[in-house]
């Protein structure tokens, strides 16, 4: 008696290679989709941060100014021979006074750096002023290619991104606030001037 091999019929379980790469195509074109949304979200969401880092900014100043608890500076001083040393030192002390509440680095206002995650205040002559604490969330100097008139819009400062700039412009009689795109650039429509 011949005996037969039995075969077992079984259904298809698994997807076969052309279902596989249907799947993996519909996935690609669909992560294509989606990251680059995201990626725009994502720099909106840290545009709106400096911004709102800013106007937080804006106020502790002109709150500062407004007590007028600032010794080290006078208009008359504007133009001497002690101008700049005398606008530094004032700027320094809006700072730390305005934001950092008299203590150097500290941040009572809470200020955080969108792309960095870091909360340091940094002033452009302090001992913080390195890798560690920068980019900061906010970075005072007196610098004048610092200013907004002299940062081209095509000059990039990557080591600044996310940054809020506080500038003391002694040619205008203003203290230049504004923010650092994550490109470097200064962000259009940020400035925002204080008057002494």
């Amino acid at each position: 008696m011949r005996q037969g091999r039995r075969h077992r019929q079984t259904g298809a379980t698994g997807f076969g290679l052309i279902e596989l790469l249907i799947v993996i195509v519909i996935i690609a074109i669909l992560a294509l989709i989606a990251v680059p949304m995201y990626l725009d979200q994502r720099d909106k969401a840290r545009e709106t941060a400096i911004k709102a880092n800013l106007r937080g900014v804006r106020i502790a100043l002109d709150g500062y100014l407004l007590s007028d608890r600032s010794t080290t500076y006078r208009r008359s001083d504007d133009g001497g021979p002690a101008a700049e040393g005398n606008a530094e030192r004032y700027v320094s002390n809006a700072l730390e006074l305005g934001l950092e509440q008299g203590v150097p680095g500290s941040n009572a206002d809470g200020y955080v750096n969108p792309y960095t995650e870091k909360r340091s205040i940094v002033n452009w002559s302090s001992i913080y002023t390195n890798a560690t604490y920068c980019p900061p969330a906010v970075f005072i100097t007196n610098a004048a290619d610092c200013r907004w008139s002299r940062i081209n819009v095509n000059a990039r400062r990557t080591w600044l991104r996310g940054t809020i700039m506080v500038v003391w412009n002694t040619a205008a009689g203003v203290i230049e606030t504004y923010g650092v795109g994550g490109d470097g650039r200064r962000m259009d429509g940020t400035l925002q001037t204080v008057p002494l």
